[in-house]
């Protein structure tokens, strides 16, 4: 395999976007300073069982300074299967079992079992999951019979009715030696709106290059103030902002457009989040058909761009990337390989009540007015990942984190349940929590752009992937 060296100025780039990746206050959950610590580990390295089968999970309670055994107070263990439902409690004295004790569990039916370990009488608690036949879980929502001709018809009103006024403009603070940078924007679906992002070209532009489109993660941060740096220098990156204002230059000043966005929507719609406002009114009013029907217009334009070799067309994201893409994977159908980290935008509407993947998805919390809150629910399948995953017929990668209190590792297994793509693979990391690691935050990437050296970045997280990859030939060196 070749390694490529790259300048230090672009290594970093990375490593403050890494940082600021890990700043994610909407995104990424963040654990406050304490004194002790959970160490949760279970019999089985892949954290996966049958139905019916019995985990055995080992829980040791340590000081976090010292990594001493605490054998003072009591943990409250309450199991369910990520519903909130609890079936069984347990307390385990620290002193007694000498700071370290053993719980047993299964499940009759596909989904995860959740540990929620609680310090005493504490409320908050700490989440650990092991999985039972996620190659079975359902999905939570039908696949209503007029889906495809929604969207279709949606689509060719929006190219019809709304020129798409595409304007470009060279971001000279961003661009390096190695790549330009732009900044653009084109009309959104609604007529009244633009939506906005950034494209990085390598600067030799006589070549034809990977393109890579990306749909940031949640809220403002370092991950929406411009394009990847990944690759810059032999890809075409493309990153589309969600929201209808141009992005500043520090997320400061971007924190400004975007509160007021955000009280603006939540004052017009009752609604406590942005992914669900106008969802309660009509499947037209909606934020995220204007973005998706969006998309997938600045997609086509990408398509068409003499830049782009069209058989090398990828998706990335992660968290809101990671559902918002699938949905625009989807819909779009232009990419020929994509990859979801950890999505959002899965809920089941209480069918089995699970918990939502991203709180935007919950669509009966996000809306105060009942009446609303009916025509949300009953408009929710048309804007589920899930009905736009089983669509996607490009070769995918989807990962979840088994502790992933942000969005729940049954939304993003379901996701992959149901793309029916020939070639498909999901890392499913046992204790992982929102923010993916490092190994696979680049890995992905690598697998994505084909680099045999993937496996090796991955390290021991390559022991969660599952599929295709691992039978992946063809990769460049």
């Amino acid at each position: 395999m070749r390694k490529v060296l790259l300048p230090l100025s672009a290594v970093l780039s990375l490593l403050l976007n890494a940082a600021d990746r890990l700043d994610c206050t909407d995104e990424i959950a963040k654990t406050p300073a304490k004194a002790f610590e959970y160490v949760v580990t279970c019999d089985r390295p892949d954290g996966i069982y049958r139905c019916g089968e019995t985990a055995t999970v080992n829980v040791r309670v340590r000081n976090a300074t010292t990594g001493a055994l605490v054998s003072v107070g009591k943990v409250r263990v309450e199991l369910d299967a990520l519903d909130n439902r609890v079936f069984r409690t347990e307390e385990h004295d620290l002193e007694k079992e000498g700071g370290a004790f053993t719980v047993t569990g299964t499940l009759a039916k596909p989904g995860f079992l959740r540990l929620k370990l609680h310090k005493g009488d504490e409320a908050k608690f700490k989440g650990w999951c092991v999985a039972f036949d996620p190659d079975d879980i359902p999905p939570g929502v039908d696949d209503p019979p007029d889906f495809d001709a929604f969207w279709a018809d949606a689509y060719a009103k929006y190219v019809k009715d709304i020129p798409l006024g595409f304007e470009m403009r060279f971001d000279a603070d961003q661009s390096s030696p190695w790549n330009d940078v732009y900044r653009f924007s084109f009309n959104a679906p609604d007529g009244k709106t633009r939506l906005y992002g950034f494209i990085s070209y390598p600067k030799d532009r006589s070549k034809r290059y990977p393109a890579r489109f990306e749909v940031p993660s949640a809220g403002v941060g370092g991950w929406t103030l411009g394009p990847s740096p990944y690759q810059r220098d032999r890809t075409v990156n493309v990153l589309l902002n969600i929201f209808p204002f141009e992005m500043p230059k520090t997320v400061k000043e971007a924190n400004v457009p975007y509160d007021a966005w955000c009280k603006e929507l939540k004052e017009k719609y009752r609604c406590n989040h942005y992914m669900s406002a106008g969802m309660g009114v009509s499947r037209e009013e909606a934020t995220l058909y204007n973005y998706f029907l969006g998309a997938k217009r600045c997609i086509e334009w990408l398509y068409e761009q003499p830049e782009v070799d069209t058989s090398r067309f990828y998706y990335w994201g992660a968290s809101q990337g990671g559902g918002y893409g699938t949905c625009v994977v989807g819909l779009s159908g232009r990419f020929t390989k994509a990859v979801v980290c950890v999505p959002c935008l899965v809920h089941d509407l209480g069918r089995f009540g699970r918990e939502a993947s991203g709180s935007g998805s919950n669509v009966q919390a996000m809306h105060t007015d009942p009446k609303e809150r009916a025509v949300a629910v009953a408009n929710w399948p048309y804007f589920s990942a899930e009905n736009f995953a089983r669509r996607i017929r490009c070769e995918t990668m989807v990962t979840v984190g088994f502790c992933d209190p942000t969005c729940a590792p049954h939304g993003g297994w379901s996701i992959y349940n149901l793309i029916p793509a020939a070639k498909k693979s999901i890392v499913g990391a046992v204790g992982q929590p929102h923010g993916p690691p490092d190994p696979v935050w680049y890995g992905t990437q690598e697998w994505l752009l084909g680099f045999s050296g993937w496996r090796e970045t991955f390290g021991p997280q390559l022991a969660y992937v599952r599929g295709d990859a691992m039978r992946s030939v063809g990769e460049s060196k």
